[in-house]
């Protein structure tokens, strides 16, 4: 989130900068920069909010993936130890 930072910094500045000026097109600009950042600002840290969506679903996503090949696996090992129980239990 540095640059929303970043952005809402220049932000701030712009607003001081409008409230010290004297000049009124200075002003005016000033005003107009500073919400031009701080829309700058919301874009950034929602582009930050969505990566970190994407990337906790990608861990989900693996996570359900390695729990679903675990169970598998358990499956599959509780099959070969009923089969091989039923093979030496005939043997016997």
């Amino acid at each position: 989130m540095k640059y929303a930072d970043h952005f809402r910094e220049l932000a701030r500045r712009c607003r001081r900068l409008s409230k010290t000026a004297v000049d009124p097109e200075l002003i005016e600009q000033s005003r107009v920069w500073a919400v031009d950042f701080a829309d700058e600002a919301d874009e950034a840290e929602r582009r930050a909010v969505e990566r970190e969506r994407l990337n906790e679903g990608a861990d989900a996503a693996r996570k359900r993936r390695i729990l679903l090949e675990g169970r598998n696996a358990l499956r599959q090992r509780v099959a070969i130890k009923r089969y091989l129980s039923l093979k030496l239990g005939k043997r016997r």
